[in-house]
């Protein structure tokens, strides 16, 4: 397998990682919250998100807006806008060879395969 395969099948696995844990903290009222800092507004955000039951809602919103957050990032890693101008962000693999530099386009293939596998 390519470097860059496995690669986004990693940023895939984080991504779901992260989707599913701000789901729960943001659905479960016994989630932990002692990593966040404002604990009352997130209670008041479960309640809000309990009382209009719109759970899945909840999850499909931050599952779309982290995938765009990461394929802002993987964009900017390629070189797009200001990074475009200065070319300072190479990835290589262990072997010290590029990884292509059209990231973002190859993710939202691995978006599509980690939500519907999930």
């Amino acid at each position: 397998m390519k470097a860059e395969e496995l690669f986004l099948i990693e940023v895939a696995k984080i991504h779901r990682y992260w989707v599913k844990t701000a789901t729960q903290v943001l659905t479960d009222e016994s989630a932990d919250l002692f990593a966040f800092e404002n604990e009352d507004g997130i209670r008041q955000l479960q309640a809000a998100i309990k009382s209009a039951n719109c759970q899945e809602q909840v999850e499909s919103f931050i599952d779309q807006i982290s995938a765009g957050v990461v394929h802002s990032i993987l964009a900017g890693l390629d070189g797009s806008g200001s990074l475009k101008e200065i070319s300072g962000v190479s990835l290589v693999d262990v072997d010290g060879q590029p990884l292509v530099t059209y990231l973002h386009e190859l993710w939202p293939d691995h978006y599509m395969n980690q939500t519907s596998s999930s």
